[in-house]
């Protein structure tokens, strides 16, 4: 039995991910782009629908946009550089 790895959808105690720099508490390690909305919505802070989720970049790493389906592993210390950061940013239809 491998010991150390969560899988999907496991409740993990101690997730955490950053939103705009407010820490949000989860109990799993592995969300998609939805259920982090949900969570972020859940401690109370507001995320606009008509915004993108985004995930900062670690170091010169681009910033990724997530999809509601994308999932996303927030374990701590992930190897690199510690707990995920999130913000949102307006959709990008430009009047379409």
């Amino acid at each position: 039995m491998e010991t150390g790895k969560v899988k999907e959808g496991t409740p993990h105690e101690n997730q955490f991910f950053f939103f705009v720099g407010e820490k949000i508490d989860v109990t799993q390690a592995v969300l998609t782009g939805a259920q982090i909305k949900d969570a972020i919505r859940a401690a109370g802070k507001t995320f606009d629908p008509n915004h993108t989720l985004v995930l900062e970049g670690n170091g010169n790493e681009a910033d990724r946009t997530i999809g509601d389906n994308d999932p996303i592993d927030v374990s701590h210390g992930h190897g690199n550089g510690g707990p995920l950061h999130f913000h949102s940013r307006p959709n990008a239809d430009f009047g379409v």
